[in-house]
């Protein structure tokens, strides 16, 4: 599943592609960058699904989700297994199945970018980029949809597309779509969103 996250966040990296957009597009656009320069922490809780459709099957994993600025993150996965990815200014550290390893991300250009990714696209910082991606934000139901569709024939390969939902009433990402071109989807879904709280700087290292 850590893989899955690191494909999703190079994707992410790459810049958006600059389409004709309303007034109103533009302004949820605006109100999401404007809180996330707020943003000094953020703490949440993540359930993952991945539905195969081969198999007919789901897959379904938990975990928890830190960032502190500037520049740290923490995704752990709790159930029903155990690994951890950290960002950690210009460090990667990973813990998986008892393994851990560490990376600096000045000498690695696919570490660098994901980490950056992780650590702008939980509130928002990726949309205002513009060059491989066709955007679109609508509402639905109460919350901001943006639709990232790749126009990158690399990309096209593994996705149709790539959907984040944000919650305006916080303006930070609430869950994220990832539809494969195999047909098999994976939703992330974020609750119990706490912003800027004290986290313990322990998080953003492995013990």
């Amino acid at each position: 599943m850590i893989k899955q996250i690191f494909i999703v966040s190079l994707l992410c990296l790459l810049p958006l592609q600059a389409v004709s957009r309303s007034a109103g597009e533009d302004e949820m656009i605006r109100r999401i960058e404007d809180a996330s320069a707020a943003i000094e922490s953020l703490e949440c809780s993540f359930v993952q699904t991945k539905s195969m459709k081969i198999l007919d099957d789901r897959m379904v994993s938990e975990g928890k989700m830190y960032c502190s600025q500037p520049g740290r993150l923490r995704w752990e996965y709790t159930s029903p297994y155990s690994s951890i990815f950290i960002v950690n200014g210009d460090t990667v550290f990973l813990e998986n199945e008892g393994r851990t390893d560490s990376v600096d991300v000045r000498k690695n250009r696919m570490y660098r970018e994901m980490a950056g990714f992780m650590l702008g696209s939980v509130s928002g910082k990726c949309l205002s980029d513009e060059k491989s991606f066709h955007v679109s934000v609508t509402e639905d139901a109460g919350e901001w949809v943006v639709t990232l569709v790749p126009v990158k024939k690399s990309m096209l390969q593994m996705w149709t597309k790539l959907v984040l939902h944000f919650d305006p009433a916080r303006n930070t990402v609430s869950g994220i779509e990832m539809h494969e071109q195999s047909g098999d989807l994976t939703v992330i879904s974020f609750t119990d969103v706490k912003l800027n709280g004290d986290l313990d700087p322990g998080l953003f290292h492995l013990k």
